[in-house]
């Protein structure tokens, strides 16, 4: 059972008063520099309507101060954004459970290989915010991710970037060794909208086209998991065995609220690891400039922590009804 923030703030209370400070000095630096870039401007109109000599040395002098004002927005953004999770995400974290956070790394290439998740082709992974570590008898680790596909235009031979995958990536340890591979494919709408259904059967035709060939659907006796669920397996009765009709209605209730309610998701069972992809195009664990510190701002940060971590639990996978051989 994870603690309830009241539990945990103790924690990072303190530091709320030293980063709304550093937030304002940050914001008051950049209103300057605003105001300087504003009189940049009004000097350019002077000289366009009175003095045309002095145009070009204005316009150097303009664009200067926009490529200075957009660098040090950056910097302002980036060195806030390490304050706030040195200060709040990793205090938060390690109160949560016995997890290590790295905001600079993220989950390794053979997991997002392995999990059997993305079944496209990857030209470049990016991603940020990993946690790692243990939540009862379970290791677990996540990160978000952004995985990218690189395609060359038969027009002119220039290079096209599309982003294939952006959420985050969950591996956890399922305590057996999974001769074969068992992948469950969410469909696109709770709701069973006119729209949610043909785009779930469209991903389910792409999907279908990149599998192995070894891999086929199952059909399970659960009717309101299988309209949720796409399940495909090279191992029919083992797949059976891991989707028991508790795991059934689990998987049923994370699909059907939170995060998994609105977004596309994918769960794998490969090797000796439970994998869980969740798509989400928003920044997780991070914050505004432009919002307070406060206790509030915090509480969010909990939230989409215990979302995770709450995984463990959602699934019940402190449970060992079986023994890794």
């Amino acid at each position: 059972m994870l603690p309830a923030y009241n539990d945990v703030k103790h924690a990072i209370s303190s530091s709320f008063d030293q980063l709304e400070d550093l937030r304002r000095r940050l914001i008051a630096s950049r209103k300057k520099l605003r105001f300087a870039l504003l009189g940049i401007a009004a000097l350019n109109i002077f000289c366009y309507l009175y003095a045309p000599n002095y145009v070009p040395p204005a316009f150097a002098a303009m664009i200067i101060m926009i490529i200075v004002y957009v660098v040090r927005r950056k910097r302002a953004v980036a060195q806030f954004r390490a304050a706030y999770k040195s200060r709040i995400v990793a205090p938060l974290t390690q109160r949560m459970a016995e997890c290590e956070y790295d905001p600079a790394a993220r989950v390794g290439d053979e997991y997002v290989h392995r999990s059997q998740l993305f079944p496209f082709r990857i030209s470049s992974i990016q991603g940020e915010d990993l946690f790692v570590g243990k939540l009862g008898l379970t290791h677990f680790q996540f990160s978000e991710l952004k995985l990218i596909q690189e395609q060359a235009s038969s027009d002119d031979g220039s290079t096209h970037k599309s982003i294939m995958f952006q959420g985050v990536l969950f591996v956890a340890d399922f305590h057996k060794h999974f001769e074969g591979v068992t992948v469950l494919t969410g469909n696109w709408s709770s709701r069973n909208s006119r729209a949610g259904k043909v785009m779930t059967k469209v991903s389910k035709l792409l999907l279908e086209r990149k599998s192995r060939t070894e891999d086929r659907v199952i059909k399970l006796e659960n009717e309101a998991f299988n309209d949720a669920f796409e399940v495909r397996t090279s191992h029919d009765v083992e797949a059976r065995y891991i989707l028991s009709s508790n795991m059934m209605e689990r998987l049923l209730d994370f699909k059907n609220r939170g995060q998994g309610r609105y977004a596309p998701i994918r769960i794998s069972f490969v090797d000796s690891c439970m994998f869980v992809s969740i798509w989400n195009s928003k920044d997780q664990f991070e914050v505004n400039l432009n919002r307070e510190i406060n206790d509030k701002a915090a509480e969010e940060i909990y939230r989409e922590l215990s979302f995770y971590f709450g995984l463990i639990e959602d699934f019940d996978l402190n449970t060992r009804i079986w023994s890794k051989a």
